[in-house]
């Protein structure tokens, strides 16, 4: 991704499509909510195999947070290659 399309995407985060023609983060977080919604949906345990920004996504769902504005609210604490995490259902 050049730089300059780098810039433009972080300076309207939620909605501008990641390199220009990619999915918006605000559209990636309402797919991953609804998956989120329907898992805790169930009541059930799930095993999600996916990669980090859908856990980063469902870290801020559980957070209450629907959809990060500012690329600095984007969290970057990332599961590793090959690591995995384990979220609980509120309860």
């Amino acid at each position: 991704m050049a730089r300059e399309e780098f810039e433009a995407w972080t300076n309207r985060f939620a909605d501008a499509p990641a390199g220009g023609d990619g999915e918006s983060v605000r559209v990636f977080m309402q797919r991953v909510a609804s998956a989120h919604a329907d898992w805790l949906a169930t009541g059930g345990d799930a095993l999600w195999v996916t990669h980090a920004g859908v856990l980063r996504a469902v870290q801020l769902l559980s957070q209450g947070v629907s959809c990060p504005e500012r690329a600095d609210q984007w969290p970057n604490d990332a599961a590793a290659f090959g690591d995995w995490r384990v979220v609980a259902a509120p309860t």
